[in-house]
């Protein structure tokens, strides 16, 4: 696949059975609050000329107002030794991933579903969950 449009995209997130929305130009998927992780997270598919970028956050879980510091550090700490997604905060303090993927080459779509789509989903998972668990009893 050469130059993947957001339709093409969107097949790929379906193939992988991930479920998503379709708002304006950006593709909504979710991964569900649970007995680890006890927010949403909101993932954000688009497409940007020949990139495809993937987002991800969770609009109720911020890093500590008491240190913050601490929140950078783990931050940090986790692209230390990962090449994607990239964590950051955001300038309210909250956490963000963020990943992407020329396609101005020819990549397969099986490369797409399962280096980017579930690894981003299954890695943003893992980050949110292990940032719940160091960073929820800081203040």
């Amino acid at each position: 696949m050469k130059n993947v449009t957001l339709e093409q995209l969107r097949e790929l997130l379906d193939e992988t059975e991930v479920s998503h929305k379709k708002k304006d130009d950006v593709l909504v998927a979710g991964l569900a609050a649970d007995e680890d992780f006890g927010y949403d997270v909101v993932v954000l598919f688009t497409v940007e000329g020949e990139l495809i970028r993937a987002i991800a956050g969770s609009a109720g879980f911020q890093a500590p107002r008491g240190n913050r510091r601490q929140a950078l550090e783990f931050c940090n700490s986790w692209n230390d030794d990962k090449s994607a997604p990239r964590a950051y905060l955001d300038e309210e303090g909250y956490f963000r991933l963020d990943a992407s993927l020329y396609t101005d080459v020819d990549v397969d779509a099986s490369y797409i579903k399962k280096y980017f789509i579930r690894l981003f989903m299954t890695t943003s998972w893992q980050f949110f969950k292990t940032a719940g668990q160091e960073l929820t009893d800081v203040e």
